[in-house]
């Protein structure tokens, strides 16, 4: 697994977020996650939207899936968790997309909200597109069965925060033939397919094509923030142990906070109460003092590669999750 990201010279803050992330269950069963959400700047902020989003796709997945078999469904059920704390916030003024990847030992499956994509790189080199852009373009293009994925369209149909009317598109991933898999957002795959092909061409390893894609991103003076989150299509996966929850999650930015309540200890729900990431209430956060808020904000004691296990009913648990920038206010 390899995941990069970077601001480009063009752009004042970095809206991407890219994670990938490798969840063990307490069932034995290994699960491998890419996700890619890149926070659309002509809302109210992107790069809290595209955080919030990757929080809530990875907290939700965490603890449907920690003690039991993982479904295809369980990605939709995060993708719906991510549309649903995004519109919270911004009641439809703020979003994201979001692209996921699972790999599983027998089986792949990705979610898919906007214009990110998913791309597979073939034994014999070739580079597959595998997903459609939620755009009016690409729409008008599979209509008329003529697509060019070069045709950059970024008047989205739908995103992530979005609100109810969000309509996933969710569907199986066939791995055999595969090298590997990568995501990425538009400031990456923007440069066009041959851009793409040369980067993947001979690529030795994920982070060999992470680093390709920054540098080339860089290098080309690109006008968006690029990022790329990818996985190998190997299914080797070494017996695990059994009754063991862990979660092991990789990503570029500067803040990745991970707290899960201590349920052996059945003083979960206080704590969790006293550690929302987010009031009910925004408006009267917002107008505390930023050091009283500041004073007030519970943080876990220790940081947080995930190691603690999930039980009980997973809607009866409370996770904070805080991924982005380290902004003294986020």
């Amino acid at each position: 697994m390899a995941v990069a990201s970077t601001q480009g010279p063009s752009r004042e803050r970095n809206e991407d977020r890219a994670v990938v992330c490798e969840l063990i269950t307490k069932v034995g069963r290994r699960i491998r996650l890419a996700i890619v959400c890149d926070g659309m700047g002509g809302m109210v902020n992107g790069h809290d939207a595209s955080s919030r989003a990757a929080a809530a796709f990875l907290t939700t997945m965490i603890a449907n899936t920690s003690d039991r078999e993982f479904s295809p469904l369980d990605l939709m059920r995060a993708c719906e968790a991510a549309n649903a704390a995004v519109y919270e916030r911004y009641d439809g003024k703020g979003g994201t997309t979001l692209t996921a990847l699972s790999i599983t030992s027998d089986s792949g499956a990705c979610v898919h909200v906007g214009d990110s994509r998913l791309y597979a790189v073939e034994h014999d080199g070739d580079l597959r597109l595998l997903t459609r852009d939620d755009t009016l373009s690409a729409i008008v293009q599979a209509e008329a069965g003529d697509v060019n994925e070069d045709e950059l369209d970024n008047r989205l149909l739908q995103f992530v925060g979005i609100g109810p009317v969000m309509t996933p598109a969710l569907f199986p991933v066939n791995f055999a033939g595969t090298n590997l898999f990568f995501l990425t957002s538009d400031g990456t795959h923007g440069f066009g397919r041959k851009a793409l092909e040369g980067m993947a061409a001979h690529v030795r390893s994920p982070i060999d094509l992470a680093r390709k894609a920054v540098f080339v991103a860089n290098a080309l003076n690109g006008p968006d923030n690029a990022s790329i989150a990818c996985l190998t299509a190997n299914t080797d996966e070494p017996e695990m142990e059994v009754g063991v929850s862990i979660a092991r999650i990789w990503t570029p930015s500067d803040h990745i906070e991970v707290w899960l309540p201590d349920l052996r200890r059945g003083d979960h729900r206080e704590q969790a109460g006293r550690s929302k990431a987010v009031p009910s209430d925004a408006s009267k956060a917002a107008s505390k003092p930023a050091q009283e808020r500041k004073a007030t904000r519970k943080r876990p004691d220790r940081p947080a590669k995930l190691k603690a296990s999930s039980g009980g009913n997973p809607q009866d648990q409370e996770v904070l999750f805080r991924l982005g920038e380290a902004e003294a206010d986020d």
